[in-house]
């Protein structure tokens, strides 16, 4: 049997990583030049993610690295859902920003990123750390949460790609951003709802899986989803029109997230 412990490689280099991302979060808050070259509303939704990223997401990993250095699985599944928020974040960085100085920065986090996340869950023996966790009414609340969360974001977004594909035009959204695409569309349509939805039938079916993965990803929504306030609030505030239900939305989101990542917790039966 592996030792479900996570190499200390793995943890240094996430703290590597912790550094470069604060280094580029801070650039894209506060250093003009960094989106000189994006649409008033992309140059807003970055800044406002990266003051999020900044003063929230890097905390989180180093403070959740110090924990798992001391082999706490609470810490570990905290790591990985700030882990993915990173990898999601710059896969959008390193392909939708103007090529500029930051380039590499992004491209290197991105693949620092991805190589912890693999590298980390690759010696860990889920069947085992099925001791660790216990199955009860707590998760088929968070089942349910994770599996409404995806099917409506899943129609969101079909809701504004659909008629856009029977009009022959394309989504409000990514004319005004004068992209060919929704990046969001196609990293949520592809890889992030459905692993929601997969993660929540596992879950639901008592499956290692589902359990092991449902805090990091709710994590990851807690994290991107005040992320997107932000984001709608620095659009309102330069000047770009959003509805601030959205924001009231995504917030209520984010607390039933918080609630039930702590209720996940109270069903961690071993911390170690």
């Amino acid at each position: 049997m592996r030792k479900n412990t996570v190499s200390k490689l793995w943890i240094g280099i996430s703290l590597v990583i912790a550094v470069l991302t604060a280094v580029a979060a801070y650039c894209g808050a506060f250093v003009q030049s960094t989106y000189a070259k994006e649409s008033i509303s992309w140059a807003a939704q970055g800044t406002g993610q990266d003051l999020i990223t900044l003063f929230l997401v890097v905390p989180l990993l180093i403070i959740s690295a110090y924990f798992l250095n001391k082999g706490s699985l609470k810490a570990l599944l905290v790591w990985l859902g700030a882990l993915i928020y990173i990898e999601y974040s710059y896969v959008l960085y390193s392909f939708f920003i103007h090529f500029g100085w930051t380039f590499l920065l992004y491209v290197t986090i991105l693949g620092l990123s991805f190589y912890t996340i693999i590298g980390s869950l690759y010696p860990l023996d889920l069947k085992a750390l099925k001791e660790s966790f216990s199955f009860n009414g707590r998760t088929k609340i968070v089942s349910g949460f994770l599996m409404v969360s995806g099917i409506m974001f899943i129609f969101l977004w079909l809701s504004d790609i659909i008629p856009a594909v029977s009009s022959g035009t394309v989504p409000k959204g990514v004319a005004e951003l004068g992209f060919l695409v929704n990046p969001v569309h196609v990293l949520d349509l592809a890889f992030f709802l459905p692993g929601l939805i997969i993660t929540s039938v596992l879950l639901w079916k008592k499956d290692i899986l589902g359990a092991f993965f449902a805090v990091p990803m709710m994590i990851f929504q807690v994290l991107m989803g005040t992320a997107i306030v932000s984001m709608i609030i620095m659009q309102n505030a330069k000047g770009v029109s959003e509805p601030l239900t959205a924001a009231y939305i995504m917030l209520v989101l984010v607390l039933i997230g918080i609630w039930l990542t702590i209720l996940s917790f109270g069903n961690i039966k071993t911390e170690h």
